[in-house]
């Protein structure tokens, strides 16, 4: 059965909601077990991450500094783009979180390729607001006096 724009939708929003929920390991629910992560700019990850990777880095970083998890969302003020010959789904993404240094909200272009049934994330690049990035880290490393704790 071909796929449909429906299917690569539902789970490409699949995949953004999965981290919402408390539980980390969720993240990588709906990625394929080869699935590779990655994030541009870069901030020192220059490599291409796989889901074990990703689900460490996520835990001993991000956790470390939002013990709450990150909401994200999807923005539906600026649709996504969807090419179901390439079974790639484009989504403009927002987040919200409390740190240990106060509210962090950030905005992402995540580029997600599924795999062949179109239930399962095979690949993602994430673009991310490098500004925001940077100047949180600033203040999770002033908190902490570790310069670029949010970044590694």
């Amino acid at each position: 059965m071909p796929l449909s724009r429906a299917q690569l939708l539902k789970t490409a929003t699949k995949f953004i909601t999965n981290f919402n929920d408390p539980n980390p390991d969720t993240i990588i629910a709906n990625r394929t077990p080869t699935c590779t992560h990655e994030i541009r700019p870069s901030f020192g990850l220059a490599r291409t991450l796989t889901n074990a990777e990703y689900l460490h880095w996520w835990k001993t970083n991000t956790l470390a500094v939002m013990p709450g998890g990150m909401h994200l969302s999807v923005d539906d003020s600026v649709g996504p783009v969807i090419d179901v010959e390439m079974r790639r789904v484009v989504l403009y993404v927002s987040s919200h979180a409390e740190s240990i240094v106060g509210v962090y909200e950030n905005t992402y272009v995540w580029d997600l390729r599924m795999d062949g049934e179109g239930e399962r994330v095979e690949y993602i690049l994430e673009f991310v607001d490098s500004k925001t990035v940077v100047e949180f880290g600033a203040r999770v490393a002033a908190a902490s006096g570790q310069a670029g704790a949010a970044l590694k």
